[in-house]
């Protein structure tokens, strides 16, 4: 699903549960305020029961009234001894119910419908129980999903964002609302001969009744949650279309709109089919019995019901501009219906990857830059705005049931789906994702299951990728601190280190590879992917030219806290860097030139020395480079804004404290060197030193980092503590430090080094100062498993611990003595 409205504009209130049946298990609790931590009581109905199918058999031929006549018939069977069950039914009438020729005994509070079975079902034994039920279904003035029923159209949207637990089958039919328990589902709707009823699956029937109503009988093959299942009711017609994809036989496609805006639908879903050629290619055959959309006048975005999608009509214009839309919703046939999340909590692998799938069907249809432009723009927003929209920083598993469907789940979950496409690799991401579709079609999935699957298939631990970005807020920093080029005979040698830095974090993930991009004079390319562990990583790769300048993750693989952009200039005039937010004005250019911006979102290294009074800003700084000639100059506008309009993400809200007359901008040419006054620039505060806008025009902009300034006595200085990732020629080698346990750290009188690898035989442990400096070298057996290494005499401070296996490092860490 998809929601139009920002989630701020929905309140969220608490609501009190009714007298429940305490022979029965209760599958929601009260919902408390926004931000709460909540975590819903376990629906351990699906311990003991398994529902296999749903018929539902509704007269909906009361349109005035806006009441339904009903019945539902569920076929279940225990999976231990069993006297009754409880279904989920949300303020309606009950009438009866029965189990076969017998009525049964029943207790109903509006929320809960407890029943008394006839007997004893025996484990392994099927039973079949037939609810009559009549009413008004709900939709809460305020909520986003719920039964809604105008003069026009009746349909539901299967998802409340105020209630506990989420899902909304209950609001029309009684269920297991949860998502764990599937099945395949029937549904018979009468109608006045003016309507058509669209419902999940394939129309069996449609029946004239002669008495001015039409019976329509769909039924969905495959299984899904109670939250899938749809009716829709209008005055449709329908637009007929074929998908032929993968399958054996083609897949029909059906799309219900009034007479009035099919041909604006037609044009609106024009890429339809690329969107499901996309979907297949990188993901699955498609696996549900039909594609299908219900336009309805929902106006808040879209619900994904299996097969029968309900869309707004206000997305349906003839053009394309909505379009992510229609490929967001259509994504969820694979995450969400396909799999289904598990909990609440894991809703970013249902609406993540759809969000994602989004930027997926643009680079398909439009092109890889298409692509970039469009995850570029979720990852500025999910760095500048998620926090805000959502009140805090969150991972994005794990949340509050109150932020189920918040900007951290879709947006930054999208942002985490990028990131572990760049980790693996576009072939070995979309060989996972298949297999894992594969094996868990149609079964609920958690975080862990996919941390665990992807680990396995891509043969990478991404084990600490998990735990330090989606089950960590907030975010992690890569940039290059040193690197120095050698010539190494016919070929060049690069080897320098990568610092990564946490915002809003508390964990540095241990392992992750990255790409580095080298270019030479002629804009001759070369990519490599090193690994980086831990806070600060060495790296030394050969380079089959001389580079000339080098730059970390330009295509942005890896959604750290940084947004890039890079273009050929090769005529004067002005160029706007966009979301990289530097705007160059070419003044002299012969040929062409690449210019390449990094904008972080990171606080920047602190003054070596510092000046008393200067304070840098906490949040943010610029990195500017390329290939570049001596005829190529530029200058460049640097705009800075302290709104507190939450659109513009209060980028500098909390840095510009007092009249803008204050600011400054300043320049280093490399990570290595201390911040110093840019050379030449103006500052223009459009007009007002009070209004926090305006920029800093710097002419003749060389490459290096810039950083905007503020002097302000009344603020307290920043303790200098700059601290160089320096190059230590330690690497990581084949993993094996998975197989290497050290320990404790930071280690006060001892640390400990178990090998747990029984095929490494005669390592050489050695230890070293942080300068290189040897303090400890001695020959380990592995067979004695541990080595246990006294540092009661060393200085405090880091030390380099390595391995040694015939001349060759293989393993290498970092531990702090105290």
């Amino acid at each position: 699903m998809k929601q139009i409205l920002s989630l701020l504009s929905i309140i969220v209130f608490s609501f009190a549960q009714g007298q429940k049946n305490t022979e029965a298990p209760t599958c929601f609790q009260m919902k408390q305020h926004a931000h709460k931590s909540i975590k819903s009581i376990p629906d351990t109905r699906v311990d003991s029961i398994d529902i296999l199918h749903t018929k539902l058999n509704i007269d909906i031929t009361n349109w005035s009234g806006r009441t339904l006549i009903a019945i539902a018939e569920i076929d279940f069977e225990a999976k231990q001894n069993i006297t009754s069950i409880a279904l989920d039914l949300l303020k309606l009438q009950v009438d009866s119910v029965k189990q076969g020729f017998n009525l049964l005994s029943y207790n109903y509070n509006d929320t809960l419908l407890s029943i008394d079975l006839a007997g004893t079902l025996a484990q392994g034994q099927q039973t079949s129980i037939t609810v009559y039920y009549r009413g008004t279904p709900v939709q809460n003035a305020g909520d986003w999903g719920g039964f809604y029923w105008n003069n026009t159209y009746a349909y539901n949207i299967g998802v409340s964002f105020l209630e506990d637990p989420h899902n909304y089958g209950r609001a029309w039919f009684p269920c297991f609302d949860n998502f764990e328990e599937r099945c395949t589902f029937e549904t018979i709707v009468t109608t006045s001969d003016t309507r058509k009823a669209f419902c999940g699956g394939l129309l069996q029937s449609e029946t004239d009744n002669l008495d001015g109503t039409v019976t329509w009988h769909w039924f969905l093959n495959q299984e899904i949650p109670s939250y899938l299942a749809s009716i829709a009711v209008a005055d449709y017609a329908t637009v007929y279309m074929t998908f032929n994809g993968v399958q054996s036989t083609p897949i029909p496609i059906e799309l219900a709109a009034r007479a009035t805006d099919t041909t604006a639908l037609k044009g609106s879903f024009v890429n339809l089919i690329d969107a499901l050629h996309c979907y297949e290619a990188h993901y699955a055959p498609y696996a549900f019995d039909r594609v299908g959309y219900c336009v309805t006048s929902f106006t808040s975005g879209a619900m994904e019901h299996a097969t029968n999608i309900a869309y707004m009509r206000n997305a349906i214009n003839g053009g394309t501009g909505q379009e992510t839309l229609m490929a967001h919703e259509l994504s969820h046939s694979w995450w969400g219906n396909l799999v289904t999340c598990s909990t609440a909590g894991d809703m970013w692998l249902n609406e993540g990857w759809a969000s994602y799938s989004e930027a997926l069907f643009t680079e398909f249809v439009y092109g890889t830059e298409a692509y970039k432009e469009y995850s570029r723009k979720n990852h500025d927003n999910v760095l500048r705005l998620t926090h805000i929209n959502d009140g805090a920083y969150y991972p994005v598993s794990g949340l509050p049931t109150d932020l189920t469907y918040s900007s951290t789940v879709y947006d930054k979950g999208a942002d985490m789906v990028h990131t572990l496409r760049g980790i693996l690799g576009d072939v070995v991401f979309d060989d996972c994702i298949h297999d894992f579709l594969n094996d868990f079609a149609f079964k609920d999935i958690s975080t862990e299951i996919l941390s665990s699957y992807f680990s396995y298939c891509s043969g990478k631990d991404l084990g600490s990728f998990f735990d330090s970005w989606i089950l960590e807020k907030g975010f992690h920093h890569y940039s290059i601190t040193n690197m120095d080029i050698l010539a190494d005979g016919i070929v060049w040698s690069a080897e320098g280190t990568i610092r990564q830095k946490l915002w809003e974090n508390n964990t540095y993930t241990t392992f992750l590879p990255i790409e580095i991009s080298f270019f030479d004079a002629d804009f001759n390319r070369f990519d490599t992917n090193v690994n980086t562990y831990g806070a600060c990583s060495s790296f030394k790769v050969s380079v089959p030219f001389e580079p000339v300048y080098y730059a970390l993750d330009m295509e942005e693989h890896i959604q750290d806290a940084t947004v890039d952009k890079y273009e050929i200039l090769d005529q004067l005039g002005t160029r706007d860097f966009d979301l990289a937010r530097v705007i160059f004005d070419v003044q002299e250019i012969t040929d062409s030139v690449l210019l390449h911006v990094t904008h972080h979102y990171i606080k920047p290294d602190p003054f070596q020395t510092a000046v008393p009074g200067l304070h840098l800003s906490p949040n943010r700084y610029w990195s500017i480079g390329g290939v570049w000639n001596a005829n190529f100059r530029a200058n460049a506008i640097f705009r800075y804004n302290g709104s507190s309009s939450q659109n513009l993400g209060n980028l500098d809200n909390n840095f510009i404290t007092i009249p803008e007359d204050s600011l400054v901008l300043l320049y280093k040419a490399k990570p290595s060197d201390d911040w110093q006054m840019v050379d030449s620039f103006t500052l223009n505060t459009e007009g007002s030193v009070l209004n926090k806008a305006g920029y800093f025009e710097v002419y003749d902009v060389k490459p290096g980092d810039y950083v905007l300034a503020i002097y302000n006595k009344l603020q307290v200085d920043d303790p200098a503590s700059f601290e160089d990732c320096i190059y230590t020629g330690l690497y990581n080698f084949d993993r094996l430090d998975k197989l290497v346990k050290v320990y404790p750290v930071p280690a006060e009188n001892y640390f400990r080094v178990d090998v747990l690898d029984e095929n490494k035989e005669n390592l050489i442990l050695k230890v070293s100062s942080i300068l290189g400096a040897e303090v400890y070298n001695q020959r380990i057996k592995t067979a004695e498993a541990s080595q246990l290494v006294s540092v009661k005499d060393w200085a405090k401070g880091p030390y380099i611990i390595s391995l040694i296996a015939e001349g060759k490092l293989v393993y290498s860490t970092k531990i702090i003595v105290e």
